[in-house]
């Protein structure tokens, strides 16, 4: 068996022929090689497992679903399969920008009150140019990050987070049955437990589709989701 990784990414894939080959190599390209990515395919109906199949490896592991579940099951699968201290969840549409893994691990290593790292985010569209996106918040307190949930909205990317794995041994994994909030639920829950930090630059291109196919898209369906889940 290879050794035991450092940091595990954990992505749940579906439906992402188009985007899956950079997702993984930008992962692949970091600076920092003492990682894994576990990818869990949640039934897709396109072509995405056979642009994964090429980059299975001792450092890449596929997992698959017999039905589609939903993004939480699957990346809870692929958490509860990887090894690392350290783990990233990460969409299969999104690219890692350089250093994102080491600038975040460093943050960890010399800071062992911050449970989880995230970062601003560089947005692109489906062809890869660079596009304007809404502004996230920098650093402050898990108080004030716990005030601004409740009266105002999630500051938290997703996508860019690096969490402790001890801290989601307390804290529980995304929770299956939401699924517009589940991140916004695991952050309330993050925060109750420990500080977080925010690297106040781009650590990650976040693809915008333009089919309206985000999980966060203001399409009709997903806001009345969203107010009744919060």
């Amino acid at each position: 068996m290879a050794a035991r990784p450092d940091v595990s990414v954990c992505i749940p894939a579906y439906n992402h022929n188009k985007y899956i080959h950079e997702c993984i190599t930008s992962i692949l390209d970091q600076d920092y090689t003492n990682l894994e990515i576990v990818v869990t395919d949640d039934f897709t109906t396109d072509r995405t497992v056979d642009a994964i199949l090429p980059f299975v490896s001792d450092i890449v592991k596929l997992f698959g679903h017999d039905k589609n579940y939903g993004t939480s099951i699957a990346v809870n699968n692929s958490i509860m399969n990887s090894r690392g201290d350290f783990v990233c969840y990460f969409n299969s549409d999104d690219a890692f920008l350089p250093s994102k893994i080491s600038k975040q691990r460093k943050i960890l290593e010399e800071r062992p009150e911050i449970g989880a790292v995230f970062s601003f985010v560089e947005y692109m569209d489906d062809e890869n140019q660079t596009i304007s996106g809404p502004s996230l918040i920098g650093n402050r307190s898990r108080e004030s990050w716990l005030r601004l949930f409740f009266y105002e909205d999630n500051f938290l990317s997703a996508p860019t987070v690096m969490i402790r794995r001890s801290i989601l041994d307390k804290i529980g994994l995304f929770d299956h049955r939401l699924i517009q909030a589940p991140d916004f639920d695991l952050w309330i829950r993050l925060c109750l437990e420990a500080d977080v930090h925010v690297i106040e630059e781009p650590l990650i291109r976040y693809r915008v589709r333009s089919d309206g196919k985000n999980q966060g898209s203001n399409t009709p369906d997903k806001r009345s989701r969203i107010l009744w889940e919060m």
